[in-house]
């Protein structure tokens, strides 16, 4: 495709798509009791490892059920970019009027701990 045709869809697309392969899967993923189960347990999981960290940092964010959680910073587009830096990417929320957030996607218990660390370092710069 033209390059300026890419850059046209790529700004009117919404933030979160995707494509309808994705979607098939995620139909089939859902019909699975067992994966299904397994995902919700490695989310909640997730969601205690990382809300534990912050809240031992003192670090606030929104209470999720979701598979992604909002984390309040002083620098939020800052610390993002420290973030993709350190190879992490984050989302920040200034699109939706959350100027001091940022999103992260929960992973799995070695993703989510080096999601916390490189947050630690990026808060706290050395």
């Amino acid at each position: 495709m033209h390059p300026e045709m890419v850059d046209a869809i790529a700004r009117v697309r919404p933030t979160f798509s995707v494509n309808a392969l994705a979607q098939r899967a995620a139909l089939g993923a859902l019909a699975n009791q067992t994966f299904l189960q397994s995902a919700q347990r490695l989310n909640r999981a997730g969601i205690v490892q990382i809300t534990r960290t912050l809240e031992r940092h003192c670090i606030e964010w929104i209470p999720t059920h979701a598979n992604f959680i909002a984390i309040r910073l002083s620098d939020a587009r800052a610390v993002a970019q420290r973030l993709l830096q350190a190879g992490v990417v984050v989302r920040p929320l200034g699109a939706y009027a959350l100027d001091d957030f940022i999103r992260v996607s929960i992973g799995t218990e070695d993703e989510n701990a080096a999601f916390l660390q490189a947050l630690l370092n990026a808060v706290e710069p050395a």
